[in-house]
């Protein structure tokens, strides 16, 4: 099990052997991701992850607090030559024009363009539109009650599942042209969480989205998940540590771990977060405090263990 903080701290991107799988997971968890920039060479190697980069430059420009380690020293903006040379960080532009439609705000499509994030102008000309309170607001309404929740999310007819896989019906049964349209909106979506907690407004709906599980089996590239630990993030960074204590049976343990493991690198002698771990280890069942693999893999009690070790013992 892989746990993308630890080999940010562990490895820092540089020589971990991980291949391209890990690509887009590594750009959305490093916290410097410039050594991974580095090592995949070729601007093709990032073909299909632009909208992450992208995501990742609107989260410094919405957060221009964060520690500026990505690329340039003075904004934190990544500014791959590629970024520069397309019109829209997805593909096919005219099929985002079509999903846009669901939603009132004309406005969205700048978003789309590596420019409104890469430049400062653009940029302050796109976060002053008085509708984009709103506009996110309903964005990330949609996002719960369609990919969270499922409601209207086209499936796959059980029975045309069963000629192709034999199979009546799966977890997996999203239709393509829903995936399709998720990662169409999905800078839309990660936008609106940002930015509406960047104003401070409308925890219900970040809540919503840090501890919900989306309905349905995510991709590798995990998106969604990626949506859910950043909610988690900017609910605790808000309301502190003691947030996680009322949603243990409701969140992946993962991306609690992951958290836990953000704070440590914060906070190294924190009573708080000790007590916060402890908590967590005395929920846990007895069957995830003992080896849970035939590798011997650690099981999330003995990870909290040494998790916890390393902030008593720096």
């Amino acid at each position: 099990m892989i746990y993308l903080n630890e080999l940010d701290d562990h490895k820092n991107g540089e020589d971990f052997d991980t291949g391209a799988l890990l690509l887009p997971l590594m750009l959305q968890e490093f916290q410097d991701i410039s050594p991974i920039i580095r090592r995949f060479k070729m601007e093709s190697d990032f073909d299909g992850f632009y909208d992450i980069i992208h995501c990742r430059n609107i989260s410094y420009r919405i957060f221009p607090e964060l520690p500026n380690r990505i690329q340039d020293k003075s904004t934190g903006i990544v500014r791959l030559k590629a970024l520069k040379g397309i019109d829209s960080i997805r593909p096919d532009f005219k099929k985002v024009l079509e999903n846009l439609q669901i939603f009132k705000e004309t406005g969205w499509t700048n978003l789309y363009k590596p420019e409104t994030a890469l430049n400062k102008n653009l940029w302050k000309k796109f976060i002053s539109n008085k509708d984009l309170v709103p506009a996110s607001t309903e964005a990330l309404e949609y996002y719960i009650h369609w990919w969270l929740e499922g409601i209207d999310k086209k499936r796959i007819d059980p029975n045309e599942s069963m000629k192709e896989t034999g199979v009546r019906g799966s977890l997996d049964d999203v239709c393509a042209d829903e995936w399709e349209k998720f990662y169409d909106l999905f800078p839309v979506f990660y936008f609106s969480l940002t930015y509406i907690a960047s104003l401070g407004i409308r925890d219900d709906l970040i809540e919503r989205v840090a501890i919900k599980l989306p309905d349905g089996v995510p991709y590798y590239e995990g998106y969604d998940l990626w949506l859910q630990r950043t909610a988690l993030h900017l609910m605790v960074k808000k309301n502190g540590l003691h947030f996680l204590n009322k949603f243990w049976s409701m969140i992946r343990f993962e991306a609690i771990y992951n958290e836990l493991f953000k704070c440590c690198q914060i906070e190294k002698n924190g009573v708080e977060l000790i007590n916060i771990i402890e908590n967590y280890y005395s929920f846990l069942s007895d069957k995830d405090k003992v080896l849970v693999d035939e590798e011997n893999e650690e099981s999330p009690g003995q990870m909290l263990l040494r998790l916890k070790a390393q902030i008593v013992n720096p």
